[in-house]
Parts: C-alpha cells; structure tokens; sequence
C-alpha cells in the first residue's frame, strides 16, 4: 500500500512542478512585453518632447515646460570625461554620429536607483534615448556628470520648466521665483 501512495503522490507532485514552471514562464513573457510596450511609449514621448523643446528654441522662446518622461535625462553631446586623472573622448550617441552631427541633445533613459554616481554616457543614449541637433545650445544642469564636463537636466513629476537664454545658448532648469506658485498673488489663490 505504500507504494501506491507513492505512485500517486510523485505525478501530482510533478505537475505542480510543471505549473508553477509554465506560470513562471508566463509572467516572465508578460513583463518583457509590458517593460518593451513602455520603453517604446517612453522614446515616443522622449521624441516629442525633445523636437518641442527645440521648435521652442528656435521660435526664441524664454522657457519652455517639459513633462515626460519622467526620470529621463536631458544632456548635450559631446563632453569629456576624467577616467582616472586622464581626460578622455566622453563619445557622441550613434544616433547623433550617424546622421553626421557633430553635436546634439539628447534625451536619455538613466536609472539612477542601479548606480552609485552620475555618468551619463553616449552608450546610456543609444540604448534607449532620442537625439536630434542641438542647434549650439548647450545645457547647464542640476548635476554637472561626475568627472565630466557635461551637464544634464532631470525630467520629474509634475514637470521642469526650463529657461532658454537665447543670448548665451543655455538651457538650464528655471529658478522659482519668490513668492510665487500657489496662493502667491493672481492666479487662483489655492
């Protein structure tokens, strides 16, 4: 008798092996999907993004307002890199190379959470990153890239508003001016 309850106990056994197996399989399949559905409805949004913030350059516009996508990064290309006291070609992304500009800004997909510094490299924007010419506007960011002579501008919620000084050919993140935003006067006093 007991090796009856063994013969039976071993095929149930397997077959939960078996579904646990295929429902790990399936939800493997679904993330790949859904991160591949987002990480092309993030290029669409960087893409529009980046020709409105140059359409805004060149109409000599004083600022524009930028939403998405959130946690991407806005830099120019190219800079230079220090790699152990050396200064080193910091590249241009493939897509800027390829369509022959010499310089461009980009917006790239950077995951801040997976390192431990800020270095934004030409590599991160053609991964996953839209470039296009810069026009000779250069940004000045929030966090100059370590060991680099290059800047980015973080795009986060709700939104960045960047000032466009079409004099000196700098886009930098807009300062808040004091006592402004809600309740400050106009508007509508929240």
């Amino acid at each position: 008798m007991k090796n009856n309850k063994r013969g039976i106990l071993l095929p149930a056994v397997l077959k939960l092996i078996l579904a646990a197996i295929g429902i790990g399989v399936l939800f493997y399949l679904l993330s790949a999907v859904y991160l591949s559905v987002q990480t092309s409805r993030d290029l669409g949004l960087a893409k529009e993004t980046l020709t409105f913030l140059m359409d805004e350059t060149k109409a000599g516009r004083a600022s524009a307002d930028i939403y998405n996508p959130i946690g991407w990064m806005i830099a120019t290309w190219p800079h230079n890199i220090k790699h152990g006291g050396e200064i080193i070609d910091g590249g241009i992304p493939k897509s800027c190379s390829n369509t022959g500009l010499k310089s461009c800004i980009c917006i790239c997909k950077y995951d801040l959470q997976s390192r431990v510094i800020l270095d934004l490299t030409a590599a991160d924007c053609d991964d996953v990153g839209i470039c296009l010419n810069n026009e000779g506007f250069l940004i000045e960011g929030d966090a100059t890239l370590k060991d680099s002579s290059g800047a980015t501008i973080e795009i986060k919620d709700p939104l960045v508003t960047l000032s466009i000084d079409q004099t000196n050919k700098i886009i930098s993140r807009a300062t808040e001016e004091v006592g402004g935003g809600f309740g400050g006067g106009g508007g509508n006093g929240f």
